[in-house]
């Protein structure tokens, strides 16, 4: 009995400890995709992460129209550039809330964003930004 205890809980932690390292690499993509696409003149500040998960079922329309959408944020640059997407692939996504300011000035205003960030199933980079 103590054996099945023992293994049991064995697993579950190189169970955990794998899943920690998958949310740790999808958080630095994340990181990482920020750093390379907030306009100059603004910092961000992540509030929290979402619990991840996966899915097959994104269109390629939805996709093309968040790419989109990320062009026309003004604390986004606009030569953004994702991953390619063919529709039925999976994506990992995660949800985001963090918060954008301007670096200077006399403007204080504090953009609340809440977006899902989509990622190919292989973590290589992102796909798209979706404003929730």
């Amino acid at each position: 009995m103590r054996r099945t205890i023992y293994l049991f809980a064995l697993l579950a932690s190189l169970f955990m400890a794998g899943c920690t390292s998958e949310s740790g690499k999808i958080h630095g993509m994340v990181e990482d995709f920020l750093d390379a696409t907030i306009a100059d003149g603004f910092t961000y500040d992540i509030e929290k992460y979402e619990n991840w998960d996966s899915t097959f079922y994104v269109k390629s329309e939805s996709v093309a129209d968040n790419q989109a959408y990320a062009r026309e944020v003004k604390h986004f640059k606009k030569d953004i550039s994702y991953l390619p997407y063919t529709e039925g692939d999976k994506l990992i996504f995660v949800r985001v809330i963090y918060h954008v300011k301007p670096d200077s000035g006399n403007d204080t205003t504090t953009i609340d964003c809440k977006q899902t960030f989509y990622l190919d199933k292989d973590l290589k980079g992102i796909v798209c930004v979706k404003e929730n």
